[in-house]
């Protein structure tokens, strides 16, 4: 079945979206880093594992963090600059079109759609029929108004909150760092299995995300390689440290 042509509505985001877009990610990395080191102090000292670990090596890991997730970030917004500066959202009878640089066209059919969520900041979010199938439309869109006008003509905007809708999973991403330090440093059994387990579990399904999203462009699709990589190490560093422990 061919989509309807006519009655074409095309939105592009502003220019100043991007750079909005940046300085919030910037503020909440630094938040969530600092969390983030805060938390892992506090395990450290409440369990005692301070007494049971190289020093150096939390050094090492507290210093090259920051220096690595800021490396990461600057990577990503130089493609993240090109992405929102073609980003367009095409809304047609049939379906919710979304077409962006170095990024496969992702379609969303009406009947394909489950719910459509207004974020306070303004971004929407359609859900398809999958996790995977989901459209994310940025604050900045230039005819806000009139965008919403025509998504509620296919479902009803649905008021919330990122943390009420994504904070799960952002609690977890906070986690992953956490639990790849107690992989490296701990010498407790069961904390080893647990987090080796858990950081196994998402780093394959990460790398089947990258995979199979449409949201993924093709950079993030060719770095997703270096996930199986970090499987093979922590699985390595598990069964040694456990094996140690035998000994």
């Amino acid at each position: 079945m061919e989509l309807e042509n006519t009655d074409l509505q095309v939105y592009k985001l502003k220019p100043s979206a991007f750079f909005i877009m940046r300085k919030k990610v910037i503020l909440r990395i630094i938040l969530l880093l600092l969390g983030m080191l805060a938390i892992i102090g506090a395990i450290l000292i409440s369990n005692g594992t301070f007494k049971n670990i190289d020093g150096s090596s939390v050094l090492i890991f507290c210093i090259a963090l920051p220096f690595f997730l800021f490396y990461v970030l600057f990577r990503t917004f130089r493609r993240m600059k090109k992405v929102y500066e073609t980003f367009t959202i095409t809304i047609t009878r049939d379906a919710i079109i979304r077409e962006q640089a170095n990024t496969p066209v992702l379609m969303i059919r009406n009947d394909e759609i489950k719910k459509i969520i207004r974020f306070k900041n303004g971004t929407i979010c359609i859900k398809g029929d999958s996790l995977l199938n989901q459209i994310a439309i940025p604050e900045g869109i230039d005819g806000s108004e009139e965008l919403e006008d025509a998504l509620k003509k296919v479902l009803p905007l649905e008021p919330s909150s990122l943390m009420k809708s994504y904070g799960h999973i952002l609690l977890f991403m906070l986690a992953v760092p956490v639990m790849m330090m107690m992989t490296v440093t701990s010498q407790n059994r069961v904390i080893l299995i647990i987090c080796g387990l858990l950081l196994v579990g998402y780093l394959a399904f990460s790398f089947y995300a990258a995979q199979e999203s449409r949201n993924a462009d093709n950079q993030t699709r060719k770095g997703s390689w270096w996930s199986l990589i970090m499987i093979l190490f922590v699985i390595i560093t598990v069964m040694m440290k456990l094996l140690s422990m035998k000994e």
